[in-house]
């Protein structure tokens, strides 16, 4: 709802209560990256992976955000293909990993990515992306919306030939 710090405010509460709650410092990292602190999210969710090392793949998942957000794509497209290789059918793995593979100049594979997405999900929209990524810093979202469209996926959710 585009409430940071009153979200990250209660993240931290329940840390407070429990410090060894791995997935509440999980919860903690994706505030902080859409709150456009994402080094310190890159921090938390290295914490979350210490306390449970034998982590889903979401953890993996939300290390990629942060090094896309952070613009280090390379650490970011390794981070996803390692929660891909455990959750092939996710959605939003795919996602990320067209819009790091365009950040990375790695075209035919965004443009897979991107089919991969279509294929899971017919009514993918770039709207319901936007809509459901609360970045307060406006170059994340474009950045990251950005590169979805270079890879070929449109409002229409169709794929741009």
């Amino acid at each position: 709802m585009g409430e940071h710090v009153k979200a990250m405010v209660e993240a931290e509460q329940a840390i407070r209560y429990d410090p060894n709650y791995a997935n509440a410092h999980v919860l903690l990292v994706t505030l902080l990256y859409y709150a456009g602190r994402p080094e310190e999210g890159l921090a938390r969710i290295r914490k979350a992976m210490q306390i449970n090392p034998h982590h889903p793949f979401s953890y993996t998942f939300h290390l990629g955000q942060a090094y896309f957000i952070l613009e280090r794509y390379p650490e970011a497209i390794d981070a996803l293909l390692k929660a891909i290789d455990c959750n092939p059918a996710s959605e939003r793995i795919h996602v990320w990993l067209a819009a790091a593979y365009v950040r990375w100049g790695e075209l035919e594979e965004a443009r897979w990515e991107a089919e991969q997405v279509l294929n899971l999900n017919r009514g993918f929209s770039l709207q319901r992306i936007e809509e459901s990524h609360p970045f307060k810093d406006r170059e994340d979202l474009e950045r990251f919306i950005g590169g979805l469209r270079m890879a070929g996926l449109s409002q229409e959710s169709s794929l741009q030939r």
